[in-house]
């Protein structure tokens, strides 16, 4: 698993899919299901189909493979909002513990600094050095990565 995507414009260096196809031998992989940078775009890349389905859920992608056959997408699906409170209670019920959960999550405060968070992609940052102390101290979390998305 790679967490990499795609970039509106061919020449953004969070451009990693393109990087990575050309490096492998062609077909190695049957298709490439694309997320960190969020856009919408699907195509074949160095005989790959790729597709990138946008933010948070909000669009489904559409990729179908058959063996022989030229690979075919689906215009983006777009997903209507559910709210939070929706009639669906077989659902709802299902969900709310851990949206409970989330909420106690979100509501913990993990760290706290004073210092600045200025970008620094050589060395080490202020931001970077407070999501270190926190890794340990959150549940099954190994490591993280931040990134600027």
């Amino acid at each position: 698993a790679l967490h990499a995507g795609l970039a509106a414009d061919d020449r953004d260096a969070r451009n990693e899919v393109p990087a990575l196809l050309k490096a492998l031998p062609r077909r190695t992989l049957d298709a490439v299901v694309a997320g960190h940078t969020h856009v919408l775009k699907q195509g074949v890349i160095e005989g790959t189909p790729v597709v990138e389905a946008g933010l948070g859920g909000l669009n489904v992608g559409v990729l179908r493979l058959r063996k022989g056959a030229e690979p075919r997408f689906e215009p983006f699906l777009e997903v209507p909002p559910t709210p939070a409170d929706a009639p669906e209670t077989k659902v709802s019920g299902i969900l709310a513990p851990y949206r409970e959960r989330a909420r106690i999550v979100r509501e913990h405060a993990v760290g706290e600094t004073t210092a600045a968070f200025v970008p620094v992609s050589s060395a080490e940052n202020p931001m970077g050095s407070l999501t270190r102390s926190m890794v340990p101290h959150i549940p099954a979390v190994d490591a993280c990565r931040l990134s600027p998305c």
